[in-house]
């Protein structure tokens, strides 16, 4: 279900690109909700939405000044904010008198480098890699930056959405 609503995001995203209009808006802040509420980790890319988003409001790519402002970005990230609010409490609720200490078989990393080659496994190949783990990241990492390649030649802000929305994680 996860994969579904981050297309969703991604298609509504490009939606708001595409018109601007108000209902462009409310669909992209209630799709993204939905799977904020659902899988937390969606924020993630909707943060790398988010800066795509305001990098077009501000002009910096394509000609979005004149169909995204970025009074209305920040009116939908506020939007965002006030609608996970009531989930957020309830974590805080959840958190008050449990203790923060990590449980001894926490998983720790030596390096930069481990730490980002672990992050990519999860986020690719999951969280137990299967045989050729390696292999098959390397492989969709090769995929995807060709995609990247070839989407950034027809408009670049698709480009920036790819990349922010991988490098957010990390």
């Amino acid at each position: 279900f996860l994969p579904v609503l981050g297309l969703l995001s991604l298609i509504a995203t490009i939606r708001l690109l595409r018109s601007g209009r108000r209902v462009a808006w409310v669909i992209w802040i209630l799709v993204n909700l939905a799977g904020w509420y659902v899988y937390y980790y969606l924020a993630l890319l909707t943060v790398g939405e988010s800066l795509g988003l305001l990098l077009v409001a501000l002009g910096v790519f394509g000609n979005g000044r004149g169909r995204l402002a970025w009074s209305t970005w920040l009116g939908a990230n506020l939007a965002l904010g006030v609608g996970y609010l009531p989930w957020l409490a309830m974590i805080a609720r959840g958190a008050i008198g449990s203790s923060l200490a990590l449980p001894p078989e926490t998983e720790t990393h030596l390096s930069p480098v481990e730490y980002l080659l672990e992050v990519g496994r999860v986020f690719t190949v999951g969280f137990t890699s299967p045989p050729a783990g390696d292999l098959l990241l390397a492989a969709w990492l090769i995929l995807a930056l060709a995609g990247t390649i070839l989407l950034a030649r027809r408009n670049p802000i698709v480009a920036v959405l790819l990349i922010s929305s991988a490098v957010v994680p990390i």
